[in-house]
């Protein structure tokens, strides 16, 4: 019981529960991605996929913790994007972001919903001149309770060198308004910005980034971006 009250704080911490992401329907080629929040509403978004990089989405929205749904938007004729979803978060029951896969380069695919998932706009995250040739793979926003901030974090970002080798660099995005606005932050693996502090520790071997931000008085903790706990 310990090891399970330990579990539900530390997903607490980041307003809502974690998203179900990546159940595959083997025989259509589907993925399924769910997320609820404490309140009782759910979303779910099935991403069918008809080829490289293509898919076609759907999403639908439950407001009895997922007991039925019903359709909010799709790809083909609402403003749902396009592609691969890679992943799915509601802030609250208004706001809520999607990732898209894409093998454009300089493209962060992220859009927003400020109505509950029924229509949605790009975010148009800067991107700086020195990653105009890189293929991203974002992952959802971050956001830390009880504050107005929050990060975007890209996974994987390699940049060749003079020598053609690839090299593992660090770009990110920060906001302090809930997510109105977003910043971009690159290669500065520790440092403040308007009241957040970090530090972004490499791992040779795996290429990734353990986090530690600070608010405050007030310390997360992350060994690799994707699971939060709060000190």
């Amino acid at each position: 019981m310990k090891t399970l009250w330990v579990l539900m704080s530390v997903i607490q911490l980041m307003f809502a529960y974690s998203p179900q992401a990546g159940n595959i329907d083997e025989d259509n080629n589907i993925r399924t991605f769910q997320y609820s929040l404490e309140a009782g509403y759910s979303w779910k978004a099935t991403s069918a996929g008809s080829g490289m990089y293509q898919a076609d989405n759907r999403i639908y929205m439950s407001n009895d913790r997922g007991i039925s749904w019903h359709k909010l938007s799709d790809s083909l004729s609402g403003t749902l994007p396009s592609g691969p979803i890679g992943d799915l978060k509601f802030k609250t029951k208004d706001t809520g972001w999607i990732t898209i896969h894409s093998p454009r380069q300089g493209d962060i695919g992220l859009y927003k919903t400020t109505d509950g998932g029924i229509h949605w706009a790009k975010e148009q995250l800067e991107v700086p001149s020195k990653y105009a040739a890189v293929q991203f793979n974002p992952a959802s926003p971050i956001f830390f309770t009880s504050t107005n901030y929050g990060i975007v974090l890209l996974n994987e970002i390699g940049l060749l060198n003079e020598e053609g080798q690839t090299e593992t660099s660090l770009l990110f995005y920060a906001t302090q308004d809930n997510g109105r606005h977003w910043t971009p932050i690159m290669d500065r693996p520790e440092g403040e910005w308007n009241g957040l502090s970090w530090k972004a520790s490499l791992d040779q071997k795996s290429a990734s980034y353990s986090w530690s931000i600070t608010i405050g008085d007030r310390t997360w903790t992350s060994s690799n971006g994707e699971i939060w706990s709060m000190n």
